[in-house]
């Protein structure tokens, strides 16, 4: 009897602790993929969980949702590239990005990275970051001169990429 007594409150201790506060998996919304800006990672149509950050904060490379910057009751999704104080560049000539100086590996992009009108030096400000689609010829992001301010961040995306 006792150890079957112990058995159920060694379970349910494991089970709190996994639940606990939700350790930043906590389901905030469940948001459609609209557009072909995340291909080949998200496709068109595509529903995903999006999940709370909790007391974390975005990483680079973190799949986010987010409210629009020209349109704060549309959300997007994309993928963060630079965090606060970061410095980013593009090269026209090859399409890499450059992170602090450094090429950034990214092998979830399809397409080349591209710039229409500036390839940077565009330098992260304090709680914001900087998001590009992962189908880079065919999303609007923060090439477009906008960043994404910590506060405007929904939640991140599970990614395989």
């Amino acid at each position: 009897m006792k150890t079957s007594i112990a058995i159920v409150v060694i379970s349910l201790l494991v089970l709190a602790a996994c639940l606990g506060d939700g350790g930043g998996t906590k389901v905030v919304m469940q948001f459609r993929v609209e557009g072909a800006a995340m291909l080949p990672s998200f496709p068109n149509g595509m529903f995903v969980d999006v999940l709370d950050y909790g007391s974390d904060a975005p990483q680079r490379g973190d799949v986010i949702v987010f409210h629009a910057p020209m349109s704060l009751n549309r959300d997007f999704i994309k993928r963060v590239v630079g965090l606060p104080g970061d410095t980013i560049d593009i090269m026209p000539e090859t399409g890499e990005v450059l992170l602090n100086g450094e090429v950034l590996e990214e092998p979830y992009v399809q397409g080349t990275t591209s710039c229409a009108q500036q390839c940077g030096p565009w330098i992260v400000p304090d709680d914001s970051y900087f998001v590009m689609g992962d189908n880079r010829e065919n999303s609007s992001d923060s090439r477009q001169g906008w960043f994404v301010p910590a506060p405007d961040a929904v939640g991140w995306v599970e990614s395989s990429g």
